[in-house]
């Protein structure tokens, strides 16, 4: 799980998908208690830095908790992540 702090911001990696899923791959950041999404699905803010290696960030809710990012391709989840970077903003 990721606890993230309110307003941090977060980066978040998949590591050992295809080349090639962008467009198309998406991410969700979820509430692995009741699986809602805090923040829907969205193939914004991703990048592919190097082969096999995607990267999201983005700014953590209002509210300090504990959260799952789930990516997706297509209606396909191809992994839930309980790991990610967490900063605070400057």
């Amino acid at each position: 799980m990721i606890y993230a702090q309110a307003g941090t911001t977060v980066e978040a990696f998949l590591i050992g998908a295809p080349e090639g899923l962008i467009p198309g791959l998406e991410w969700a950041l979820v509430d692995p208690t009741d699986g809602s999404y805090d923040i829907p699905r969205s193939g914004g803010s991703l990048s592919n830095p190097v082969p096999d290696i995607y990267r999201v960030t983005f700014t953590a809710p209002a509210v300090a908790d504990t959260y799952l990012i789930r990516w997706y391709s297509g209606v396909t989840v191809l992994a839930e992540i309980g790991r990610a970077s967490c900063r605070e903003r400057v």
